[in-house]
């Protein structure tokens, strides 16, 4: 079946049960056209820009050419949860396909992704890093849809991943600019981010040698940037305008009134007051059941949330500083809200928010009230009111400001000069009665709307919080950059390139755990390692204030809920180190590098934080909603997220996190799981007492459902759990189709499993052979050629004694050589600290290097394929190394003491500039990730056989 640009509607319609809109069946028929994106998609809100993802996967199945990773990027501290949601709709149904052209693309899109079990489409939401949680980098075959900011992707584009080890930033680059697709929503407010992916696209093309890896960018927003040419804008067209769903929604009117609050110096009680009083008004009228506050600061979105609390209202707050499992509860919650969901029967509610709900969240309101910012700002906000147009004209808005904030001298540290002048301009759009009509477009209405007004202006930049400039890059900073491990020790800080010079604070990762202990590292390591934290469960929280929190200053949320927006009163970003509050425990999250923080300065940009459930924190770092029929929020998710994530089984019978199960247990356990470590008993038999009594208990548990799926689980389990370290009961096992972590740059994957190096080596070769004749068919004897030669370092016999458990003498007799092995828990003394298997391969594969078909390529690949080699290969100093055979060729001692991997001379550092130069920045990143992936996707096959 030849799948072509009419098949989009069938296509479309097997997915969402309706025909697409005018554009977005034009837009397919122009990129099949043209065989290119536009630069820059101009679309009012409502209309279905989302939809651009369901085109781009549409058009990788069609063309089989298509960028394989599409990025849906939004410069917001809440992650574009709508699109997420959409796109994984979009799986399931190309899972279960409804008519011929779905199956269609779904067959094509698994054929691309290697075929076999492979789903048709991955959809990640890419929140801050988790140590080793990136199972969205595991194949680059692999058609895949992320969501995620701007400081996530960029941070990743420019080899300095937030969160991402060193070991595996070259792969995260490599995957970010080969192959990909980015739609940048809201690009004029991501100006900086916008100019950065130009230049990356300009030095793309400086390679000697281009690989033929697409790249593509495209802007969505309403105000083109400057450097778009403005001959390739798509815009709706007549057809769209007279399309009845879409008419309705751009020509339904949304009268508004306009109102300034007397308050003084910062003090916003006033405005609180106000704004609580004019939603509840809103809220008498019987047609306006739904009612969105939205406002600039997270302290005055939490202040009045409280008052509307306090008078008896049912309000949720939203705000960007919160867990993606809360957030997901409360969207739940919310889901009367939803556009196309809305009845007769919609309760009245009240819903309180920052700039997060601005774009992202699919919810449709019948009254708006919401503080005055700038006017793009303000058109998105209205956007989420009556985003369908049922109400006709009925809908109602209200736009208030602090007088004090534009009055005052000083510009708004969030919308700077924007938001005096958009004030002025409404009051004198307004007229005396002070109203507006914030709808799309006015049609037949004599007066029109606050858009096409703006729109109508030589230069309404003045109203617009359009982002800053970006530092210019150049390649001086990518040849900085580009080194990953080692990385200098001074380099620019990224930052600069993703959101200007005045930019905000970087994130980190919070999370909450109710069994750490105080100040006890080794058992705190040894609790996490048990139930290693998840993205579920964190919770992004700005750099600076979880230091101003370390130090004992609290955290302020008085700040915008936008990325790379400085706050009013921002801490010095450097000053001297001062020690944690030791009531306090806070461990950084690095896998086998997790430490205990002594120092606030020690905390580095998206670092996993976990702190105690009992630290005075939650209200002070972020936004927790209470859950189920506790009165208090649930801080530790840690068992919800590895379930949610499919990661594994967790469930801790620990006195202090049963405390905070969303239901509390109906008996006591307590005796029960004390008596499971007492001398002379028989676990098996204690622990079926215990299942017994969580049996009884789980009969009386009608809600949450993850919390039954969870008893439910852990009660299938056939395994003693094992002993708790901070006191109790594990449950774990491992999840039906748990994927893959990444690799961490370290020696663990030869453990887990029993192989050959000779069966390993020829698994890998098939692997990445099978990889690179999809993405770089060119080159695919050169990767074959470096998986024979990867890992014949292991060979070294102090190596193998490790796999075999320090059995030297078996290892001496043994007449196979072992890649990976079972037995674990054993260190050698023998091999020096830092032993790297992949110098000792180099050195093997120097020695053949003239029959190679790229030489320097096959020995560079195999020296980075732990990450490491970018430049420099690390200082080991092995005084007295053995002869190496491995069955083929031997190295001896004297070769091995002469040509040490870290000896300027030995060639790693100047072949890793040639190759740079040769292949691009990216390119040869992109090479390396190949291999790389190979090795990993031969491990995983391996492991789970």
């Amino acid at each position: 079946m030849t799948l072509t640009g009419a098949d989009f509607e069938a296509y479309f319609d097997g997915l969402h049960g309706q025909a697409p809109f005018p554009w977005q069946t034009g837009l397919v028929e122009r990129i099949f056209a043209t065989g290119q994106w536009p630069a820059v998609i101009d679309l009012p809100t409502a209309s279905g820009k989302t939809a651009c993802l369901d085109i781009a996967v549409f058009l990788l199945a069609a063309t089989g050419t298509g960028p394989r990773r599409m990025f849906f990027v939004v410069d917001r501290r809440v992650v574009v949860n709508e699109a997420f949601q959409r796109m994984k709709r979009v799986a399931k149904a190309l899972l279960e396909p409804a008519n011929p052209v779905v199956a269609e693309v779904a067959s094509r899109l698994q054929e691309l992704a290697g075929g076999g079990d492979a789903d048709p489409l991955d959809v990640y939401e890419l929140r801050g890093g988790i140590y080793r949680d990136q199972s969205w980098v595991r194949s680059p075959l692999q058609p895949t849809v992320i969501t995620s900011t701007v400081d996530q992707v960029g941070s990743r584009l420019l080899f300095r991943g937030y969160g991402v080890s060193e070991y595996s930033r070259p792969i995260h680059a490599a995957l970010t600019a080969n192959d990909s697709l980015i739609l940048l929503d809201e690009a004029h407010c991501s100006t900086a981010f916008a100019q950065t992916l130009d230049r990356v696209k300009r030095f793309r093309g400086w390679a000697q040698e281009d690989l033929g890896s697409a790249f593509v960018t495209v802007e969505m927003t309403a105000t083109p940037s400057k450097s778009s040419p403005p001959d390739d804008v798509f815009r709706l067209t007549d057809k769209d305008r007279q399309h009845p769903v879409l008419r309705q929604r751009l020509f339904s009117a949304k009268p508004t009134t306009l109102e300034s609050v007397t308050t003084k110096g910062n003090d916003m009680g006033p405005l609180v007051k106000r704004l609580a009083e004019q939603a509840v008004t809103f809220a008498k009228e019987p047609h306006l059941k739904a009612v969105a506050v939205m406002v600039n600061r997270i302290a005055t979105a939490r202040a009045t949330a409280e008052v509307l609390r306090k008078s008896g209202e049912k309000v949720d707050l939203l705000i960007g500083r919160m867990r993606s499992l809360d957030r997901d509860d409360l969207l739940a919650r919310l889901e009367p809200l939803h556009s196309g969901k809305r009845t007769a029967e919609t309760p009245r509610q009240f819903v309180v928010s920052t700039q997060c709900l601005e774009v992202g969240a699919d919810l449709d309101f019948d009254a708006l009230v919401t503080e005055c910012a700038s006017v793009d700002a303000l058109m998105q906000r209205f956007g989420r009111l009556d985003r369908l147009g049922r109400l006709q004209g009925q809908a109602r808005g209200c736009v208030l400001t602090p007088s004090s904030r534009v009055e005052g001298k000083e510009p708004d540290p969030i919308y700077g000069e924007a938001l005096n002048a958009t004030w002025s301009w409404l009051q004198k759009s307004g007229g005396e009665e002070k109203q507006l009509d914030f709808g799309i477009l006015s049609g037949d209405r004599p007066v029109q709307t606050v858009a096409e007004q703006a729109a109508a202006l030589q230069d309404a930049s003045t109203l617009r919080r359009d982002g800053k400039n970006a530092v210019v890059l150049l390649p001086t900073h990518l040849d900085v950059l580009v080194q990953t491990c080692p990385a200098p020790a001074i380099e620019p800080d990224v930052a600069l390139f993703l959101h200007g010079t005045e930019t905000g604070s970087p994130d980190v990762q919070v999370v909450w755990r109710a069994d750490l202990p105080d100040s006890d590292e080794k058992l705190a390591l040894q609790i996490l390692t048990l139930c290693p934290p998840s993205s579920g469960e964190a919770m992004p929280v700005r750099l600076w204030d979880f230091k101003s929190w370390m130090d004992g200053k609290g955290a302020s949320p008085n700040d915008a809920d936008l990325e790379g927006i400085p706050e009013e009163n921002e801490p010095a970003r450097k000053g001297p180190r001062r020690p944690v509050q030791t009531i306090h425990t806070v461990i950084a999250w690095r896998g086998k590098d997790s430490k205990l923080i002594h120092y606030s300065g020690d905390v580095r940009p998206g670092d996993t934080l976990v702190i105690q459930a009992s630290a005075p924190s939650a209200s002070l770092l972020g936004h927790i909603p209470a859950e189920g029929q506790l009165a208090e929020s649930v801080l530790d998710w840690g068992d919800r997220a590895a379930m949610s994530g499919k990661r594994r089984l967790s469930l801790r019978l620990n006195p202090q996190v049963m405390k905070q199960w969303p239901v509390q247990p109906s008996l006591d356990l307590s005796q029960l799981i004390a008596g499971f470590d007492t001398e002379g008993t028989d676990r098996r038999a204690q622990w079926e007492l215990i299942r017994v009594a969580l049996r009884e208990f789980r009969q009386t548990v009608e809600e949450p459902q993850w919390f039954l799926a969870l008893l439910d689980a852990a009660l299938k389990t056939k395994a003693t759990p094992a002993l708790h370290p901070g006191g109790g009961l594990v449950v774990q096992r491992a999840m039906p189709k748990e994927r893959p972590e990444e690799d961490g740059g370290e020696d663990e994957k030869s453990f887990g499993w029993t192989e050959t190096l000779a069966a390993h080596t020829e698994r890998v070769r098939q692997e990445a052979k099978r990889i690179a004749a999809a993405v770089i068919p060119g080159l695919t004897q050169t990767i074959e050629e470096t998986a024979r030669y990867h890992d014949l370092g292991k060979c070294d016999i102090r190596f193998q004694t490790l796999l075999r458990g320090g059995n030297r003498l078996a290892a001496e007799m043994s007449p196979v050589l072992l890649a990976k092995s079972r037995l674990t828990g054993f260190r050698s003394d023998d091999l020096p600290s830092g032993f790297r298997h992949e110098f000792l391969s180099l050195l093997f594969a120097e020695d053949t290097s003239s029959s190679f078909e790229k030489p320097e390529l096959v020995l560079h690949l195999i020296a980075s394929h732990h990450g490491r080699a970018r430049p420099h290969a690390p200082v080991v100093i092995d005084a007295e190394p053995p002869d190496a055979d491995a069955g083929f060729g031997a190295i001896s001692r004297e070769i091995r003491l002469a040509r040490p991997a870290h000896h300027l001379a030995s060639g790693v550092t100047r072949r890793f500039w040639r190759l740079t130069r040769h292949f691009g920045w990216w390119g040869l990143a992109y090479l390396e990730c190949v291999f790389r992936l190979g090795d990993w996707a031969a491990s995983e096959r391996s492991g789970s056989e």
